[in-house]
């Protein structure tokens, strides 16, 4: 068994169909992952944990700026919005880029809107920044993707995984080299 020593995830993303697509570097190199096979529910349950994150850094909770007096039973309500806000939102995917001290992310989604699923993306969110406020708690579940990707691909952690095994070894097709930038496009 060859489990790599090393694993950063770039890219991670349910596609339209429900398959699982995934960058990532080992110490052997960099590969896509682009899978056919649906991904476990927990991987499923890491990505729902971003929605909130995806929701406050695109201010979908505006009403929470709005000011009641104590004890006027208006937390009830901002509760009751915070709920469809967050039930409106749905994460398919996270990017991440830069090193570890310097990591950041885009969070990648869908918000419905009367109806509507309007795609979505959050700003590039980094974990030396405090704009949010949420920044830490966002690294903390975006490692939670990431181990659950890491599982995806080195041990078959997948929606049937108790029928499969896996054996540690690289998947997915190692990533082309970059075209240089004075090659033609239209060539």
């Amino acid at each position: 068994m060859n489990k790599p020593t090393t694993f950063t995830l770039g890219v991670v993303k349910v596609t339209d169909k429900g398959k699982l697509y995934v960058e990532y570097e080992t110490e052997k190199g960099s590969y896509i992952f682009d899978s056919n096979q649906i991904p476990h529910p927990d991987m499923h349950e890491a990505l729902r944990e971003l929605r909130t994150y995806l929701a406050d850094s695109n201010a979908l909770r505006s009403h929470r700026e709005l000011k009641f007096p104590p004890k006027s039973g208006a937390e009830q309500v901002l509760e009751q919005l915070d709920k469809l806000v967050y039930d409106s939102v749905q994460v398919s995917g996270v990017s991440l880029s830069g090193d570890e001290k310097h990591l950041a992310a885009v969070i990648t989604g869908k918000h419905n809107v009367h109806g509507t699923a309007v795609a979505m993306n959050s700003p590039r969110i980094s974990t030396n920044g405090d704009t949010f406020k949420f920044e830490t708690d966002l690294f903390r579940a975006i490692d939670k993707v990431r181990e659950e990707a890491r599982m995806f691909i080195f041990e078959d952690k997948q929606f049937q995984s108790e029928i499969f095994k896996g054996d540690g070894e690289e998947k997915g097709k190692k990533k082309a080299e970059k075209v240089p930038a004075d090659v033609d496009a239209k060539a």
